[in-house]
């Protein structure tokens, strides 16, 4: 059967990608061979169980549908019984660089809140409301800076945003501060020297920075390092996230003292204000209420 334009602008899944592409007739209709196959041969798995419960003509393969450079491309994608016995799937495929796993029992945020709402109604609100300051803040492209006590689940959040991104196809890297700042100085002090794990930062498509502060502050980790990449990020509008013990004014009077100045204590306020002005123009800032967990 061969559909119209008209009948194939009402397939769910053509009609998302019109609308979020705003893809107008002239394109349907030149594509409309290949939309009248992405209908005839998509088929949804169900999610009940792994690959042995699979019905695809492929077993694991889903075909998919995207639209590119005025053009649609149908293409095959791992369906949710290839996923369900491959977890880590899309870590594998898109995660650049992590200093921990990011492996977590929630597979979502909503998950998460439910979660947090067994134990304390006012965090589970706390929680929904910090993820919609994620959601508001994307699209603007604004990430979001999370600081709270030590232990009350910072870093898990982090890691349930950092896991969604993945499943999207964003390339992500997630690192701690302090492994950070180590790695880039061992790089570029060593024999052959290296900017590997700066420009990985830098140019990442979402970066997670976990424990800011956490660090010891120098100058040279201060402005050759942090400054330097959360610099390039925020003139490219890179959506970067993090987290740390410390608000951002906590932050800033941080990064003022640091044990090798050789300024004056007011030049090293206005180097320290220059980092914490720059995230501020990358995130909303954000409390995570809550006990410790720990």
């Amino acid at each position: 059967m061969k559909y119209t334009i008209d009948q194939v602008k009402k397939n769910s899944i053509i009609k998302k990608i019109i609308i979020e592409n705003k893809v107008s007739d002239e394109f349907v209709e030149y594509d409309l061979t290949t939309l009248n196959r992405f209908i005839s041969q998509h088929k949804e798995c169900k999610n009940n169980g792994g690959i042995d419960k699979c019905e695809q003509n492929i077993k694991g393969k889903q075909l998919d549908l995207y639209f590119q450079n005025s053009q649609f491309y149908t293409t095959f994608v791992p369906c949710i019984h290839y996923l369900n016995d491959h977890p880590n799937y899309f870590q594998n495929q898109n995660l650049i660089f992590s200093d921990i796993s990011l492996d977590t029992k929630f597979k979502s945020i909503k998950e998460l809140i439910l979660s947090e709402s067994k134990v304390s109604e006012t965090n589970s609100k706390n929680i929904a409301a910090i993820a919609k300051k994620v959601e508001d803040g994307m699209k603007v492209n604004k990430g979001i800076y999370i600081y709270g006590k030590v232990g009350v689940g910072k870093t898990e959040f982090l890691k349930v945003t950092a896991n969604r991104f993945l499943q999207k196809g964003k390339k992500v890297v997630f690192i701690k501060t302090l492994t950070l700042t180590t790695k880039a100085h061992d790089e570029m002090f060593a024999e052959i020297k290296s900017k590997n794990t700066l420009n990985m930062c830098k140019y990442a498509e979402v970066l997670f920075l976990d424990d800011v502060g956490e660090e010891k502050p120098t100058t040279w980790k201060r402005d050759e390092i942090l400054f330097n990449i959360i610099d390039y990020r925020y003139s490219h509008k890179l959506l970067t996230f993090f987290s740390s013990n410390l608000n951002l004014t906590k932050l800033r009077n941080k990064y003022s003292t640091v044990y090798d100045s050789k300024q004056s204590q007011e030049d090293e306020m206005v180097s320290a204000e220059r980092i914490v002005d720059r995230i501020k123009g990358l995130v909303n800032e954000v409390e995570m209420l809550g006990k410790s967990r720990r």
